[in-house]
């Protein structure tokens, strides 16, 4: 439940393996950068090549051998990379030479990696592996703040399809809620007697999370999770994502309520590892007291 923070996220990057294969035919170079790292570059753009301090919007696919690891279907959002000075053996070598509109195709062998920093190497690749990147360059952007400006459209663009959905799920189940601010649900069942929750308030409760679809994916209701004590948390200075602090702001002590959430105010891009990105979220919450 831990709110997930993130902008500009390094490992990013094209829509389907698919296209990245069909683009061999308007290669225009290929070779190895200065570390090492094999690539192909496909282009048909005109314009400046990236500049350090430009930003890149990007789409990816990213394969493990033959297993895809980073699929682009399931990444709604584009990624941000800052074009910052090159690191060897990492996708910044090249950043340089894209334009809006590119291609790229990297490899990068994970025997590179074992000899050159093997404490970074995560457990589940091993020696013989390889990394297969398939990059879109949609667009480049001058400077991290009008970056910025397009990744907050994106995201409200995204937060308002969610909001559609859930409002229409909370139709079709007849479901009575109170909207926060924001556009998360708050699904009262039982009012609460005790004091209101407000920001700073020393809030203790028992809560389950879960999918619309009804999907566990965290609870201290039962010994599921291995953890039964009550949640204890001080409501309104963002420490838990926003769709669950703004439901909270609605409730009071011995109230029992669902909150629904957009993923856009829970997760989004960065879920559980239970959980999908941009999953619509249901929190099934008890407060159990409330002090100031």
């Amino acid at each position: 439940m831990k709110k997930i923070l993130s902008f500009l996220s390094c490992c990013v990057l094209f829509t389907s393996f698919t296209q990245a294969q069909s683009i061999r035919s308007i290669q225009n170079s290929a070779g190895w950068t200065p570390g090492g790292m094999y690539y192909e570059l496909y282009s048909r753009a005109t314009g400046d090549s990236a500049k350090p301090g430009n930003v890149l919007k990007l789409r990816t696919t990213q394969k493990l051998n033959d297993s895809i690891i980073y699929d682009p279907a399931k990444m709604i959002i584009p990624a941000y990379q800052p074009v910052a000075e090159p690191v060897p053996y990492d996708f910044s070598e090249l950043w340089q030479k894209l334009k809006s509109g590119d291609s790229l195709y990297v490899v990068q062998l994970m025997d590179t990696f074992i000899l050159r920093s093997p404490d970074l190497v995560l457990s589940n690749y091993k020696k013989g592996d390889s990394i297969k990147s398939y990059i879109k360059v949609l667009e480049i952007f001058s400077n991290d703040s009008i970056a910025k400006i397009d990744y907050e459209k994106q995201k409200e663009k995204q937060l308002q399809k969610e909001i559609a959905v859930i409002t229409a799920y909370l139709g079709q189940q007849n479901i009575k809620t109170t909207r926060t601010a924001s556009g998360a649900f708050v699904q009262v069942i039982a009012e609460g007697t005790g004091s209101k929750i407000d920001s700073g308030s020393v809030v203790y409760l028992m809560y389950k999370g879960m999918t619309l679809d009804g999907v566990v994916f965290d609870s201290n209701m039962d010994d599921s999770f291995g953890h039964t004590e009550p949640l204890e948390l001080t409501a309104g200075i963002g420490n838990y994502i926003k769709g669950f602090e703004e439901g909270l702001a609605m409730l009071r002590e011995g109230s029992v309520a669902n909150i629904y959430i957009p993923s856009m105010l829970g997760y989004a891009e960065r879920p559980l590892p239970s959980i999908e990105p941009y999953t619509n979220l249901l929190y099934e919450v008890r407060i159990q007291k409330v002090t100031k």
